[in-house]
């Protein structure tokens, strides 16, 4: 590589960082539109409701629990149904990565 070759790099670097900084904000954009969840807003209300139930020794089972989620999401003005739509796309993703852990290909599709 020549040395010259460096500031082009850079500069094209930067250009790939610019483009893809808009792409996330059109993503967000559209998440916002459509009133729908991200991983993190999920997981914020799910920590949320298990220190809750833990303050108070309630037993967490897992309906209730999935239940108080929503609650909270909804409280913070999410749509339920693009929520559950999202929440689902997490734990097939997550079906996935298991089963490409455990090398059973069968079970990752």
């Amino acid at each position: 590589m020549r040395s010259t070759d460096l500031p082009t790099l850079g500069r094209r670097r930067q250009r790939r960082r610019v483009k893809q900084r808009g792409y996330s904000q059109n993503y967000r954009d559209k998440l916002a539109d459509a009133k729908c969840p991200d991983r993190d807003d999920i997981a914020a209300a799910a920590i949320r409701v298990a220190i809750e139930l833990l303050a108070v020794n309630k037993p967490i089972d897992t309906r209730s629990f999935l239940v108080a989620i929503w609650k909270d999401l909804a409280a913070k003005g999410f749509s339920e149904a693009a929520g559950m739509e999202k929440f689902k796309s997490m734990i097939v993703a997550r079906r996935r990565q298991i089963a490409r852990k455990s090398g059973n290909p069968l079970e990752a599709n």
